[in-house]
């Protein structure tokens, strides 16, 4: 299950533990979710919650792909917050962090969505446990 709230105008998602596996159903469900959002957000600004992930697979990457190119066409961020070790090192493994900025938390990643004119300034944190 994932909770959806806003915070300083920014949208975040935090996402439950469910999303470890490879159950379609499940991935399905979560790309309409962040799809939806995508298209009724105002502004645009979402954070993605992965402390309950522990595991990301292509598929899962696929759909937060998927929704980070809908929110970029109509000038939207994305940003992802605190990454367990293993799937911070598959987004970066794949390139992914250079999309996506990755903050070690919640707080630093609403901050730097809600303060866009801040953002050259406030760059995501290196978490040694994140590399």
């Amino acid at each position: 299950m994932s909770k959806t709230w806003r915070e300083r105008d920014v949208t975040v998602v935090e996402l439950g533990g469910q999303y470890d596996s490879f159950d379609v159903q499940r991935l399905q469900e979560l790309h309409e979710l962040l799809t939806a959002l995508a298209k009724t957000a105002t502004p645009l600004w979402l954070v993605l919650d992965l402390g309950h992930t522990r595991f990301v697979g292509s598929a899962f990457l696929e759909v937060v792909f998927r929704v980070w190119k809908r929110l970029k066409e109509r000038d939207g961020r994305l940003a992802l917050c605190c990454l367990h070790p293993y799937c911070a090192e598959v987004i970066r493994a794949t390139r992914l962090d250079q999309l996506w900025p990755l903050f070690e938390s919640r707080a630093e990643a609403v901050n730097a969505l809600a303060a866009p004119e801040l953002e050259s300034e406030a760059s995501p944190t290196t978490d040694p446990g994140m590399e």
